[in-house]
């Protein structure tokens, strides 16, 4: 795989997209730092790329705002397989634009400071447009996602009190990786993220065919599941 990592800029840390439409697939990006918007992935005007197979962790701020890990401004990205872990903020949040947010997993994004908490796994400000399904949530610190103006806890009662199309299939719980992801960067490795077999993102994302992992069962939440 190929590794971004160490990146600092106002926006896009470790990767920027603006008006273009390329292929993200099977990179790590770990460690990079924004001031303004997507402190790992910003994706912004008229784009809409390709991202999948993505292994990305420990994206923060740069001490000067509160960007999130991976941003998306008016556009349309595909985001689907991601693992998206141990952000500072929100794992990801949507500002206009239609994404497709599928099969990923966001565990353990945002923190407490000072007696305040900040971060979720998803924060959508898309107007409903964000084709939200089959994702993976799990301990992250204000919510699994805030949709419709409202904080959700758990992305289970989202789906049971507003039956939305745009949000369905999702699941909440552990997902089981090899190693439980540190709290700190310092001590952590690209190493661990894998699932160990036995959690509750296994065999749970999109049941399309088309989607089936690669030995041909139903496909495994996070970046190392699907085709």
């Amino acid at each position: 795989s190929l590794v971004v990592t160490g990146g600092i800029a106002s926006r896009g840390g470790g990767i920027f997209i603006h008006d273009a439409s390329p292929t993200v697939v099977r990179t790590i990006v770990s460690r990079n730092r924004a001031g303004r918007q997507g402190s790992a992935i910003c994706v912004g005007g008229k784009a809409s790329p390709l991202i999948y197979n993505n292994l990305i962790i420990y994206n923060t701020n740069d001490g000067s705002g509160d960007p999130h890990a991976v941003e998306i401004v008016d556009a349309s990205p595909w985001l689907v397989n991601n693992t998206i872990v141990r952000s500072d903020s929100n794992g990801l949040i949507s500002r206009g634009g239609m994404p497709v947010i599928h099969n990923n997993l966001l565990a353990w994004n945002g923190m407490r400071s000072d007696g305040s908490r900040r971060g979720r796994g998803i924060c959508d400000f898309s107007d409903g447009r964000a084709s939200i399904h089959y994702n993976g949530f799990h301990r992250n610190t204000i919510a699994a996602i805030l949709r419709g103006g409202r904080d959700w806890k758990k992305i289970r009662k989202l789906q049971s009190k507003r039956p939305d199309p745009l949000v369905k299939g999702n699941i909440d719980g552990n997902p089981n990786f090899i190693a439980r992801p540190p709290a700190s960067a310092d001590a952590a490795s690209y190493s661990g993220f894998e699932l160990n077999g036995t959690g509750k993102a296994l065999d749970r994302g999109d049941p399309a065919v088309a989607c089936n992992d690669l030995d041909g069962t139903r496909n495994d939440l996070g970046f190392t599941g699907g085709p």
